[in-house]
C-alpha cells in the first residue's frame, strides 16, 4: 500500500468474511487463553443483531493484488506474539 497504492487513499485491510463482535472475542480467547471459561459472557438481546463489521477489502483487492493468506486464528497469534515481543 504505501509503494503502490494511490496517495492519500484509505485501504480496508483484513477479510471479507463477516465475523460478530463475540465470534471475534470467542476466537481470540481460544486461540490465546483456551479454557478460561465463558467470564463475563453476555446474552444478545432475542431478534436484535449480532454487532459486526465487515468492511469492503474490494479496493485493496482490485487495485493492488492483494488476497486473504491468513487465517483469523493464525492472524490473532501473529498479532499477539507480535505485540508480546515474541
Amino acid at each position: 500500500m504505501l509503494l503502490r497504492g494511490e496517495r492519500a487513499r484509505a485501504y480496508n485491510v483484513g477479510s471479507a468474511d463477516p465475523v460478530t463482535i463475540r465470534q471475534l472475542a470467542e476466537s481470540m480467547v481460544a486461540e490465546l487463553a483456551p479454557g478460561t471459561g465463558d467470564r463475563g459472557r453476555t446474552s444478545t438481546l432475542p431478534g436484535a443483531a449480532g454487532a459486526r463489521y465487515v468492511p469492503s477489502i474490494d479496493g485493496a483487492e482490485h487495485e493492488l493484488g492483494l488476497r486473504v493468506r491468513v487465517a483469523l486464528p493464525d492472524a490473532l497469534r501473529r498479532t499477539h506474539d507480535f505485540y508480546r515481543g515474541i
